[in-house]
């Protein structure tokens, strides 16, 4: 949408200080958490889309396509082999899909992208087991963010 192309925010500067509002861990659990809703599935939270977007359609639109054109680089860089010494770029890359699905209320991606980021700063040998869930679950938010476009669309008309 034009509001975001004018004032030049990238989808990261949107998401400022969304991982503060949730902390660290699970992203979902009890009453009034994101992904209680019943308008929540486990790939995307409707009612948390809507209060970030103010209820502007066009504006969900917007930052949905954003989150997918950067998911599909992401999954690009996932499935690159592992180079020694990359891990930093690594994490810098979960980090950027956990703001981005916090933005769109992708709980479980920004959980597993974060538990991915710890792993791979925190130096933990282990942290690859997370890149094959965290590309399942990217692909099943890009499924439900497809969906969600194709409904707004259906709406408009």
């Amino acid at each position: 949408m034009e509001r975001i192309r004018r004032s030049g925010a990238s989808m990261m500067q949107w998401v400022a200080g969304a991982g503060a509002r949730y902390g660290a861990g699970p992203f979902w659990g009890g009453e009034g958490s994101p992904g209680s809703s019943p308008r929540a599935s486990a790939d995307l939270d409707l009612d948390h889309l809507s209060r970030q977007t103010f209820g502007d359609p066009e504006l969900e639109d917007e930052l949905l396509r954003l989150f997918d054109e950067l998911a599909a680089q992401i999954v690009a860089r996932l499935a690159a082999p592992f180079e020694a010494g990359e891990a930093d770029r690594r994490a810098d890359v979960a980090h950027a899909i956990k703001g981005s699905a916090l933005a769109i209320g992708a709980m479980a991606t920004a959980d597993i992208a974060g538990a991915y980021e710890t792993a791979l700063r925190g130096g933990d040998p282990g942290a690859e087991q997370y890149r094959n869930r965290l590309a399942q679950t990217i692909d099943a938010a890009r499924r439900a963010v497809a969906s969600r476009r194709m409904a707004l669309r259906d709406e408009a008309f």
